[in-house]
């Protein structure tokens, strides 16, 4: 996502019906960095026999997800044999849809 696409509000509107993105702001070692402390901090949402997923808190705006600005990280931890985690932002919206409460 470009700086400029963040900053008129185009990277918004397109997170209704695309893919959540990470906030320009936000590099790939950092992306990694939330997504590794969502794993080891977050909070469980369900889990599953082959994947746990989690959420986080980051604090700040870290990217767009379902239309909205949004301070939350998702990420999913496969288990073993592979241990892989994948994650992306994730909006109050979805995670509601979840089944988790926030009180925002």
């Amino acid at each position: 996502m470009s700086q400029a696409d963040w900053d008129n509000g185009k990277a918004l509107k397109r997170s209704q019906d695309q893919p959540a993105k990470y906030a320009p702001h936000i590099d790939r070692n950092r992306q990694e960095a939330l997504e590794m402390h969502c794993i080891d901090e977050g909070m469980v949402i369900k889990e599953r026999a082959d994947i746990a997923r989690f959420y986080f808190d980051a604090g700040e705006i870290i990217g767009v997800c379902s239309g909205e600005e949004t301070r939350y990280v998702y990420a999913e931890w496969t288990g073993p044999p592979n241990g892989e985690v994948h994650g992306r932002p994730v909006s109050v919206k979805q995670l509601r849809i979840w089944g988790v409460v926030i009180h925002a």
